[in-house]
C-alpha cells in the first residue's frame, strides 16, 4: 500500500482517470490518527465567462450547511462521503461508474481539522479493466531526470515550502503520463507521498529565464524550479505532452494512445542517446588525429634516410614496429569498407638490413607501408570529421524545430506580446481583443513572457526573498529600526485650521457597468505584474490605489492606543492588530471584480482626517517598477510607507505581495515599530466564488526588541475563504505573552486571553447601503474622492480627486470617462518620451530617499515640503499630468 502524509491544517488529494462502466476501489488505513475521506467527481467546466449574473447569486459566505453547494461551485459533485477514519481501522471502499459518468474522480483526505498534526494513512486503490501502475523504485536513477517505459518521467525539482520566506526545497518528482498525474515524495527513497496535481485540470506556466514552473490547480499552487536549463526543458516538454494528451482524451476518443505518448516522451531519451553517440565520435576523431602523429614521423624518417643516402652518409637502421593503424584497419574492414588490405609479411616486417642493396629494398619497401598507411588515416579522419558533421547538421535542425515549436506555443496563446519602446501606464485595449479565455488555458504550457513593455527586463526579487529565513529577515527589519530616533514636531497644517465638524458622504452613486471576465485579460498575463497590465475602465473601481493607501489609516485608533500603553508588549501587539485592519476593504467579494486605478507618474493625494487628527499625503514615485511613497502625520505618532506592490496572476488564483515595509515611529519616545504586509490571495479567479484572502503570518517588530506575530489560519479545501487570526506577543528576551488577541479580519478582533479577556478591540467599518451595487464599498472607502471644504481650492492639481477620467467613471459617464483616460495616457507617454530624449530621470515632486542609505522614500522638509507649499498655495512647476 501506498503512504501519504497530510498536514495539518491542510488536504491532500489522489485523483483517479475512471472511464464508463469500471469500478474504483479503493483502501484506507490511518496511521494512529483519524482522518476524513470522501469521493468527488469532476463535472463542472470552468467558468470562464464570468457571467455576472452567477457572481451575484454567490454572494456571501460558505458555512458548513452549504458543503455541497460550495462543492459544486468548484466544479466536484460529492458521489460518497465517508467521513471520519478512525486510526488503525481499515476501510474498504468501492464506487461503481455508470456509462457516461467517466472522467476525473478526487479521492480527498480532509486534515484541515487539525491545527498541528501530521497526519499519515497506507493508502491503495485500483480502477478495474485498468493495469496497476509501476512501482516507483522501478525507475532508473543514473540522472536527475529520467524516462521509465515511455510512460513516467522521474527527476528533482527545486519546490519552494508553503511558509512564506522559507526558500526552496529539493523534491523528488513523478509524472505519470497515462493518468496525467504530478507527485511528488521528500526524495528518491521515499514511499511517502507527498503532494499530487491532476495535470489535465491545472494551468500551467514556465518561465525560461529563471527556470521556473508554475502548477495552478485552484486550490494550491505549486512553484517549481530546475536544477539545469536542460531540465527545465525536459520537464516543459513532459508536462506539455501530458497535458495535451489528457485534453485530447476528454474531447475525442481516438485520440492519442499510451504508445503514442510512449513514443513522444522516448524522444528525449532517444536524442539523449544520439548526443552520447556524437560525443563518442568526437572522441574517435580525436584519437584518429592523435595516433597519425607517429605514421607522419615515420614518413618523414624514411625521406630523411632517402636524402642521407644520395649524400653518401649510411641510413640509420629503422627500429622494428608492429604497424599499429593496420592492425586497427584490420578489425573493423566491413564498417569502413575499406579497400584491399596492404599487409607485409612477417619476414619484411622482421627483416634487418645486411647490405647496401638490401637496404636500398627496405627502405623502399617501409616508405611504401608508410605511405599506404597514411593514405588511410587521412580518409579515416576525413569520413569521421564528415560523420561529426552530419550530426551537428542534424542536431541544430532538431534544436531548430524544437525552437520553432516553442515560439509557435507562445504565439498560438498570445503571450509573446511584442515589446513597445514608450513605457505607457495603461492603454486600452479594443472590444474584439476580450475573446474567450478557454482555449489559452485548456492548451499546454503557458511560457511566460519576461520582456517588459518598455523593453527592459523586470527584475522579480521573489526568489531573493524566498530565500530569506525569519531569523534572517527579523535582522534586516530591526537594523532598519535602529536608525529611528524622536520625530521634529510638526504644526500639523491645516489640522489646527479646522475648527468644526466636516460634513463627509454617506453614499456614492451605483455602479453602471459591470466588468469583462477577468480570466479573459490575466490569461494573457501569467506570472506578470498586473500593476503594469493595461485594463479597460469597467475593470476599475473609482479610486485610486493612492485612494486605497489611505485606506490603510481608517483605523489609526489603535495607533493613539499603543501610544498611552506601558506594556511594550502590548504596544507592538496593537500595531500589528493595526497592520492587519485594512484587510477588511476586501471582505466585499464585489471588490475581488475590479482593481483601483493606477496612478499616473506624478500623481499625488492627500487626506485631512480631523476627527481621527491625523493628515496624510502620498505620491506615486515610479513607474517601472511600480513604486509609491506614502507618510501620515498626528501629534503622537508618524506613519511612513514606501514601496513596490507585486501582484502576480499563476493561472487560477493571483498572489498580491508588497515588498515595502510600513514604519510608525512614536513621537515622544522614539520607539520605532516595523512590518510586511501579509500576501494575499484571490481564489477562483476561472470558476466559483471569487474571494480574497491573507496567508500565512505576519510578523510586527519594535526597536525595543519586542515583536508580535499575527497568524492566519489555513483554510480547508472547501471551507470558503479563511478569516480567523490569532496574535502573540513576545517581549524582548523572546518569552511569550500572556496576552493573546483573537478574532477574524473581515469583523472584529478581540481579547481572548489576559486580564481584559472579552474586550473588543477593532471592528471593521460599515458598508454602504446596497454595498453590493456600489463596489463593496464602506463608508470610510466613499469619502476619499470627496472634495470637500477642507480640500477644496487648496489641493495640487495633481491630485487624485482631480483626475478627470476617475470623476467621470464614479459620476457613470463611462464613455467619456474612457476617452479621456486615453488622452491621459498618451499625453504621459509623450512626457516621457520627451526626457528620454533629453536623458532626464523622473524625480519624485514631494519625498525623497531617506539618509540611512536604504531604499526608502519620505517626505522632504523644508521649504519644498508639501505642507507648507500647501500652506503657501504654491504649486509651481508640478507636472501637468491631467
Amino acid at each position: 500500500m501506498e503512504r501519504l502524509e497530510i498536514h495539518s491544517k491542510s488536504f491532500l488529494i489522489k485523483w483517479v482517470n475512471a472511464c464508463d462502466n469500471c469500478v474504483i476501489n479503493w483502501q484506507v488505513k490511518p496511521n494512529k490518527k483519524s482522518i476524513n475521506v470522501g469521493l468527488f467527481r469532476k463535472v463542472a467546466e470552468f467558468n470562464l465567462a464570468g457571467d455576472p449574473e452567477d457572481d451575484k447569486r454567490q454572494h456571501g459566505s460558505i458555512s458548513t450547511e452549504d458543503l455541497e453547494e460550495r462543492l459544486q461551485q468548484n466544479g466536484l459533485q460529492k458521489v460518497y462521503w465517508h467521513g471520519k477514519c478512525n486510526s488503525e481501522d481499515f476501510v474498504k471502499g468501492q464506487y461503481d461508474v455508470d456509462d457516461g459518468q467517466g472522467g476525473m474522480y478526487a479521492l480527498v483526505f480532509d486534515n484541515t481539522f487539525s491545527k498541528t498534526t501530521s497526519k499519515t494513512v497506507l493508502f491503495s486503490q485500483q480502477v478495474s479493466t485498468k493495469k496497476k501502475s509501476p512501482a516507483l523504485a522501478d525507475v532508473p536513477v543514473e540522472s536527475s531526470t529520467v524516462v521509465s517505459d515511455g510512460r513516467y518521467i522521474t527527476g528533482i525539482l527545486l519546490k519552494k515550502r508553503r511558509k512564506r520566506l522559507q526558500g526552496y526545497g529539493r523534491r523528488y518528482f513523478s509524472l505519470d503520463y497515462k493518468y496525467g498525474l504530478l507527485n511528488y515524495f521528500l526524495d528518491q527513497k521515499s514511499s511517502l507521498l507527498r503532494g499530487s496535481m491532476p495535470i489535465q485540470l491545472c494551468v500551467i506556466s514556465a518561465k525560461e529565464q529563471s527556470r521556473d514552473i508554475f502548477i495552478d490547480s485552484g486550490m494550491e499552487v505549486w512553484s517549481l524550479k530546475a536544477l539545469t536549463p536542460a531540465d527545465f526543458h525536459t520537464w516543459v516538454q513532459a508536462l506539455d505532452v501530458a497535458r495535451h494528451a489528457q485534453v485530447s482524451q476528454q474531447g475525442d476518443s481516438t485520440a492519442a494512445t499510451p504508445i503514442r505518448n510512449s513514443m513522444i516522451a522516448n524522444e528525449g531519451n532517444d536524442w539523449a542517446k544520439v548526443e552520447k553517440l556524437f560525443s563518442r565520435l568526437e572522441a574517435a576523431t580525436s584519437k584518429a588525429q592523435n595516433a597519425s602523429s607517429p605514421i607522419l614521423k615515420q614518413n618523414e624518417f624514411s625521406s630523411s634516410q632517402t636524402s642521407l643516402q644520395d649524400n653518401g652518409v649510411p641510413p640509420t637502421p629503422p627500429i622494428p614496429n608492429e604497424h599499429k593503424p593496420e592492425k586497427t584497419l584490420q578489425r573493423k574492414p566491413s564498417f569502413w569498407k575499406r579497400r584491399a588490405s596492404r599487409k607485409t609479411s612477417s619476414s619484411s616486417r622482421e627483416q634487418q638490413p645486411s647490405s647496401s642493396l638490401g637496404q636500398s629494398h627496405t627502405n623502399a619497401s617501409a616508405e611504401s607501408v608508410v605511405n599506404g598507411h597514411v593514405s588511410d588515416w587521412h580518409d579515416l579522419v576525413s569520413q569521421l570529421t564528415e560523420i561529426v558533421s552530419d550530426f551537428k547538421t542534424v542536431l541544430a535542425e532538431r534544436e531548430k524545430s524544437k525552437k520553432e515549436t516553442m515560439a509557435a506555443a507562445r504565439n498560438s496563446m498570445a503571450l509573446a506580446r511584442t515589446p513597445r519602446q514608450s513605457m505607457d501606464v495603461e492603454s486600452v485595449w479594443s472590444d474584439e481583443m476580450f475573446y474567450d479565455a478557454h482555449e489559452g488555458l485548456d492548451g499546454g504550457v503557458v511560457y511566460v513572457n519576461v520582456e517588459s513593455s518598455g523593453g527592459e527586463e523586470e527584475v522579480d526579487d521573489d526568489d531573493d526573498l524566498s530565500t530569506l529565513s525569519d531569523d534572517e529577515n527579523e535582522t534586516r527589519l530591526r537594523k532598519d529600526l535602529s536608525s529611528h530616533h524622536p520625530m521634529p514636531k510638526h504644526d500639523l497644517y491645516p489640522l489646527p485650521d479646522i475648527t468644526s465638524p466636516v460634513k463627509r458622504r454617506a453614499t456614492i452613486a451605483e455602479q453602471k457597468g459591470m466588468p469583462p471576465s477577468l480570466v479573459s485579460i490575466l490569461r494573457k498575463n501569467v506570472g506578470k505584474d498586473l500593476t503594469t497590465v493595461a485594463m479597460p475602465i469597467t475593470m476599475n473601481e473609482p479610486i485610486s490605489f493612492l485612494q486605497r493607501l489611505a485606506e490603510f489609516v481608517e483605523a489609526s485608533n489603535l495607533i493613539d492606543k499603543a501610544v498611552t500603553s506601558n506594556d511594550p508588549v502590548e504596544r507592538v501587539m496593537l500595531i500589528a492588530l493595526f497592520g492587519i485592519t485594512s484587510l477588511s476593504g476586501f471582505r466585499a467579494k464585489e471588490r475581488c471584480a475590479r482593481k483601483s486605478f493606477n496612478p499616473l507618474l506624478g500623481e499625488t493625494y492627500e487626506l485631512v482626517r480631523e476627527d481621527k487628527g491625523f493628515r496624510l499625503v502620498a505620491e506615486k514615485i515610479s513607474h517601472r517598477p511600480v513604486g509609491f511613497a506614502m507618510q501620515a502625520e498626528s501629534k503622537d505618532w508618524t506613519l511612513q510607507y514606501s514601496g513596490y506592490p507585486k501582484q502576480k496572476f499563476w493561472g487560477k488564483s493571483a498572489e498580491f505581495t508588497d515588498t515595502g515595509p510600513y514604519r510608525i515611529t512614536l513621537n515622544e519616545s522614539g520607539e520605532a515599530f516595523e512590518f510586511l504586509q501579509p500576501a494575499i490571495f484571490m481564489r477562483n479567479i476561472i470558476a466559483g466564488e471569487k474571494y480574497m484572502e491573507p496567508v500565512g503570518s505576519m510578523t510586527a517588530y519594535s526597536s525595543t526588541g519586542a515583536k508580535a506575530v499575527v497568524q492566519f489560519k489555513a483554510g480547508g479545501m472547501f471551507s470558503g475563504r479563511s478569516e480567523d487570526l490569532t496574535i502573540n506577543g513576545y517581549d524582548s528576551n523572546g518569552k511569550q505573552s500572556e496576552v493573546e488577541y483573537q478574532g477574524t479580519w473581515t469583523n472584529e478582533v478581540g481579547i481572548f486571553k489576559g486580564p481584559h479577556k472579552g474586550q473588543v478591540l477593532w471592528k471593521a467599518s460599515k458598508m454602504l447601503p446596497d454595498y453590493e451595487k456600489k463596489y463593496g464599498f464602506s463608508e470610510f472607502m466613499a469619502t476619499l474622492n470627496e472634495i470637500t471644504p477642507v480640500e477644496d481650492g487648496h489641493i495640487p492639481p495633481t491630485d487624485s480627486r482631480l483626475r478627470p477620467d476617475q470623476r467621470m467613471y464614479e459620476q457613470g459617464d463611462i464613455d467619456r470617462a474612457e476617452q479621456k483616460k486615453v488622452e491621459l495616457e498618451e499625453k504621459q507617454r509623450a512626457a516621457r518620451h520627451e526626457m528620454e530624449q533629453k536623458s532626464e530621470n523622473w524625480k519624485p515632486t514631494f519625498f525623497e530617499l531617506s539618509s540611512d542609505g536604504n531604499d526608502f522614500y519620505v517626505l522632504k522638509n523644508g521649504p519644498e515640503n508639501y505642507w507648507e507649499r500647501r500652506k503657501n498655495h504654491y504649486w509651481d512647476k508640478l507636472p501637468n499630468i491631467f
